[in-house]
């Protein structure tokens, strides 16, 4: 008699996947001062370790689809694993940030290649009736990955070495492969379409050009001169890619779906949201351990609280929808999330029901926001044009999170030299407060948006 079933074996398969990457994702942010001390390094140069992971996100997930139709589902999807676990042991076993941003930058082809064919093995396994259901215990397990994250990030900083963040990956990838290669079934597409290997190029040097030119604003590693004509250059790649997109058949990212009103101001609203607020995890831990001299596991504590808020609301998401309506609760929402931005300003001290409640109320809010803007994207989208649209909205998500890091450090650096201080100056306070206040205001640009939807 089997342990698993092959459809609860396929639910711990794909449930293990997404964790494994959300919890790669978060379990870096504690450790990043660790991290720049152990390579002699400014804290903020190491957002090219974060950085990095999420171009390849960008990058790759567009041709994900295709990998899977042309090669099989389980052979792309065993071939991720092992393409993350190994990436994850040479990241643990670093030299230098160089080193590290490359390992990560592979191990963001894993995880690129990873989450999108997890989805579609979920599709292939279960009717329509049940893909809600399914979805929803998945999404549930996957969750607990941002809670545990900067816990277990901050414990291993503590009292072990950075090092084991990525460690803590190996026995988890080699369960994960033995599950999949008894349960996944190897399903290959009846027709393949043309690999847009043109448009595949154009976008990937575009988005790499511009990531690279945001990612290096806050470094002086690089003249000026060469970081701005390096982005002029990245704009025009991601311009050559929109004209050409419009001759092609299959272009690799539908850029006509943006002319559906509800899918361009979902896609906004992503941006917008995710460039003001998606960096939280990413400059809270740094200030708590920089400015308040916590350690790693205390400026963990104070980092769960947000996926703990994001867990306590999704259930209730459809509700609020159902009873307020998109277009309401976006603008009520958007208020909020600023307020909550606001409020992170205000933060002068440590005040422990403060910072928790904070926190939570952070996770709901940002949850909300994200999760409505990303649903508002498909309300239109025929069923021919759901996978086009799939791959160009997380397109978009993984580059707004890139751009998001790298603004987020970028003004951080600038109220920096403002205040003529050093980041980690343990008087320094002001740099962050004032960053926090810039990016309640650019929230605010979600409401322009809003009272263009016409739904």
């Amino acid at each position: 008699m089997q342990f698993f079933s092959k459809n609860f074996a396929i639910i711990v398969i794909v449930a293990m996947a997404f964790f494994i990457e959300l919890l790669d994702t978060t379990i870096i942010n504690t450790s990043i001062p660790q991290i720049a001390q152990s390579f002699n390094a400014p804290a903020l140069t190491i957002k090219i370790a974060i950085t990095s992971y999420l171009m390849a996100l960008a990058i790759f997930i567009p041709i994900s689809g295709w990998l899977a139709d042309k090669y099989g589902t389980k052979n792309i999807f065993l071939s991720a694993i092992v393409l993350f676990t190994l990436s994850s042991l040479f990241c643990g076993i670093s030299q230098s940030i160089f080193q590290l941003a490359l390992f990560r930058f592979i191990q963001g082809i894993g995880g690129a290649l990873m989450i999108p064919i997890g989805r579609l093995i979920v599709l292939q396994a279960f009717s329509n009736q049940d893909l809600l259901k399914i979805m929803s215990y998945i999404s549930i397990l996957a969750l607990i990955g941002p809670v545990l994250g900067p816990l277990l990030g901050g414990y291993i900083t503590t009292y072990y070495s950075w090092h084991w963040i990525f460690f803590i990956n190996i026995p988890l990838g080699v369960f994960e492969f033995l599950l999949a290669y008894k349960f996944i079934t190897n399903e290959k597409a009846n027709q393949l379409k043309k690999l847009d290997l043109k448009g595949f190029i154009l976008i990937a040097l575009g988005l790499t050009f511009v990531a690279f030119s945001a990612e290096n604003l806050s470094e002086k590693l690089i003249s000026k001169t060469i970081i701005w004509t390096l982005l002029i250059i990245g704009i025009i790649f991601i311009f050559l890619y929109v004209a050409y997109s419009k001759k092609t058949k299959h272009p690799i990212l539908n850029l006509n779906l943006f002319k559906i009103n509800s899918f361009l101001i979902g896609n906004l609203q992503l941006l917008t949201s995710i460039i003001a607020a998606g960096g939280l995890s990413f400059v809270l831990p740094i200030m708590l351990q920089t400015y308040f001299k916590l350690n790693p596991l205390y400026s963990g504590l104070y980092t769960a609280p947000i996926a703990v808020g994001a867990i306590l609301i999704r259930p209730f998401i459809p509700f609020l929808v159902k009873n307020i309506g998109y277009k309401k609760l976006l603008t009520f929402n958007t208020i909020l999330l600023s307020c909550c931005l606001f409020a992170f300003y205000l933060i002068s001290n440590i005040n422990h029901i403060y910072l928790i409640l904070l926190g939570i109320n952070y996770g709901i809010f940002y949850t909300i926001q994200i999760s409505c803007s990303a649903v508002i994207g498909y309300l239109n989208i025929e069923n021919k044009d759901k996978s086009a649209a799939t791959s160009l909205q997380s397109t978009n998500q993984q580059f707004s999170l890139t751009l998001c890091i790298c603004i987020n450090a970028f003004l951080i650096h600038i109220f920096n030299i403002n205040n003529n201080y050093s980041i980690e100056n343990s008087h320094n306070i002001e740099a962050f407060q004032y960053t926090f206040l810039t990016l309640s205001f650019i929230l605010l640009l979600n409401l322009l948006y809003i009272k263009k939807l016409k739904i």
